[in-house]
């Protein structure tokens, strides 16, 4: 469904800390909140499935 993401660049060697990041610290000090649609992640075609250091985008959806 359409909605407003605030998108975070992550690794699979970082997934775990970027989702931590997102829900500990960023959102509480961000002024949104989460929207009630899914997150996704984007793996777009400069990404790697053999590198753990390949970087994809984990979109966060978010309301005011």
């Amino acid at each position: 469904p359409e909605a407003t993401y605030a998108v975070f660049p992550c690794t699979l060697a970082n997934i775990g800390e970027t989702y931590q990041y997102i829900h500990q610290t960023w959102l509480p000090g961000s002024g949104y909140r989460r929207a009630a649609s899914p997150d996704f992640e984007l793996y777009d075609e400069t990404f790697d499935p053999n590198s753990r250091d390949s970087t994809f985008y984990i979109y966060f959806p978010i309301v005011r």
